[in-house]
């Protein structure tokens, strides 16, 4: 249940972030088709976009500890 109300949130998230952007910068164009194409691809996107995974790796460096025992040479 978790999993489909974070998915649906991450849906409404970035649906809303394209139709943002849509009306900053779209808004007034006069090329419809344009807008058409730009306001259909912000409804499919955000639904693709959550599904997809990204795999990340992760590079650990070990490091020496250093010791504070005192070296006594004879």
């Amino acid at each position: 249940m978790d999993n489909i109300l974070l998915y649906l949130l991450k849906v409404t998230a970035g649906t809303a972030l394209f139709y943002l952007t849509y009306l900053v910068f779209y808004r007034k164009e006069t090329f419809y088709l344009r807008n058409r194409i730009i306001l259909i691809f912000s409804i499919i996107l955000p639904v693709i976009i959550p599904l997809l995974k990204i795999p990340v790796t992760v590079i650990q460096t070990v490091t020496a500890e250093t010791s504070n025992a005192i070296a006594i040479s004879w």
